[in-house]
């Protein structure tokens, strides 16, 4: 990583470390031993650019500054493997120039998250942030304040597609519905279901 990368990055964590510790939080940051999701042999991801670990799940911050999306799906990796077991509150923060930086970035992200939350359900929560200076990063600020306090909810969303309609019951749908969203929320006492009317 360049020097002026680096330094992005640290700006960007600046006002998050601010917030965990005035809630007294111990946080993790960089890329020591303390930092890593351990692989195989000498491999290993890091564990985020900033993590706070609290008594229900990780939060952890990951800050883009030249596109990608290995640090969301090296999660879904991590959780399918068991590497990882404890709930993860992720923010992905990309920080961009432009109005257009990161446009084809962001689409894969959105897919990609889309599929992880039909696999990996109430594994993980993530939300992505576009945000060109720190001055944008409010609603970010605000997210990772409510998830290191827990008020974060908890829910696992699907979206039943005929494909996976026809794999789960053998049979194609004979409602008049072009999807049906089904919301459980594990912290309510009873599931919510959401159907989406075709036109």
């Amino acid at each position: 990583m360049t020097a002026k990368r680096a330094n992005i990055e640290q700006e960007m964590l600046r006002e998050f470390i601010k917030i965990a510790k005035e809630h007294e939080y111990p946080l993790v940051l960089g890329q020591g031993s303390d930092n890593r999701i351990k692989l195989e042999g000498n491999l290993y991801f890091q564990f985020g650019d900033l993590r706070v670990d609290t008594p229900s799940s990780h939060v952890v911050i990951e800050v883009e500054t030249a596109g990608g999306v290995t640090n969301l799906v090296k999660y879904w990796y991590c959780f399918k493997k068991r590497i990882i077991t404890k709930p993860i509150v992720l923010l992905h923060i990309f920080k961009t120039s432009s109005k257009s930086d990161y446009g084809s970035h962001l689409l894969l992200w959105d897919y990609l998250w889309s599929s992880m939350n039909n696999d990996l359900g109430n594994q993980i929560v993530a939300k992505r942030f576009k945000v060109g200076t720190v001055n944008e990063l409010g609603d970010a600020l605000k997210y990772f304040k409510e998830a290191i306090l827990g008020k974060i909810k908890w829910y696992t969303q699907r979206r039943l597609t005929e494909h996976i309609w026809l794999r789960a019951f053998g049979t194609m749908p004979k409602f008049p519905f072009g999807e049906l969203q089904i919301c459980s929320a594990v912290m309510c006492k009873k599931p919510a279901i959401k159907i989406n009317k075709g036109d």
